[in-house]
């Protein structure tokens, strides 16, 4: 889980310029303030951060431009009421979770769980697993990143750029003494049919997986398990780190159904401005959710 408390990021604006925001939360719940403490979402219609109101314990925009001096009614450090708070997260969190009748394993394909029982799931944590890694870009911003960078990055043998110990593939073959050899198929950059903002709202995984099958991606070569399922999918969007929305670095369930082929759990996150911001980090703890608890 990737959770921030009380930075400050920049965040852009559809119909304004870029703003610095303290954002207290993670991938499932989180709030935003201004640089003088007064709270502020995101105002679809207005296309810019607004001063948030507190209506029955829930944020609603008060349609004012947070740049400008707050409007009546309006107080720092505004907080949701706990039944919204617990609401909004339980309805992230679910995410996580596929249901039931997602995958149904065969007897000898089972793992223990938490509690130490046995646990029907897909284990795709040793062997030789062959992932998807999907670059994205938007109609507003892109990436100088290329694919060439990000395969060094997730595969490459003696990788040390830009402070990184190891490759991804390195380090998960390291932390499974040498029992996984984790590589991904780097694909893209593909362009989105939106602005960066739209997909805070509207997760791009589909989208972005449509254009790659459209444009002729065998989805086959990454089912390991001969399941009809895609063992690992990676996104990475163009530009800085996004908290907010569909766009904080998250791993969830998607079911889609390409022909014989069905996906399961991917991870999102970002992959810069340039070169210099690549690092293993969070690729890694996104991917060791999607690999390793089934």
């Amino acid at each position: 889980m990737s959770s921030i408390f009380g930075e400050f990021l920049t965040f852009s604006q559809e119909k304004g310029p870029e703003v610095q925001l303290r954002v207290y939360g993670d991938e499932f719940y989180s709030r935003h303030e201004n640089m003088d403490g007064y709270t502020v979402v995101y105002d679809q219609d207005h296309g810019l951060y607004c001063y948030a109101l507190l209506i029955s314990g829930e944020f609603v925009s008060s349609g004012v431009d947070a740049s400008q001096s707050p409007s009546n009614g309006v107080r720092r450090h505004f907080k949701e009421s706990e039944v919204v708070r617990n609401r909004k997260f339980e309805a992230r969190y679910a995410k996580m979770n596929p249901p039931a009748s997602a995958f149904k394993p065969s007897l000898n394909f089972r793992t223990f769980g938490s509690e130490k029982g046995l646990l029907e799931g897909r284990r795709v944590s040793e062997g030789e697993i062959r992932g998807l890694t999907v670059l994205v870009q938007f109609k507003d911003v892109k990436s100088t990143v290329t694919a060439g960078d990000v395969d060094a990055l997730l595969n490459g043998q003696d990788y040390h750029e830009n402070g990184n110990f190891c490759s991804v593939r390195e380090y998960f073959r390291l932390m499974s003494s040498g029992k996984l050899d984790y590589t991904s198929e780097v694909v893209g950059p593909i362009t989105l049919s939106r602005n960066r903002q739209y997909y805070t709202e509207n997760l791009l995984v589909k989208e972005a997986l449509d254009l790659a099958v459209q444009g002729g991606l065998p989805l086959e070569k990454f089912d390991s398990r001969d399941a009809g399922i895609v063992d690992a999918m990676s996104f990475l969007y163009a530009g800085q780190t996004q908290y907010l929305g569909e766009l904080w670095p998250h791993n969830y369930f998607i079911d889609l159904q390409y022909k014989d082929m069905k996906t399961y759990f991917y991870m999102l996150s970002s992959m810069g401005r340039s070169k210099e911001d690549l690092s293993i980090g969070t690729f890694c703890h996104e991917s060791g959710h999607m690999l390793m608890v089934r």
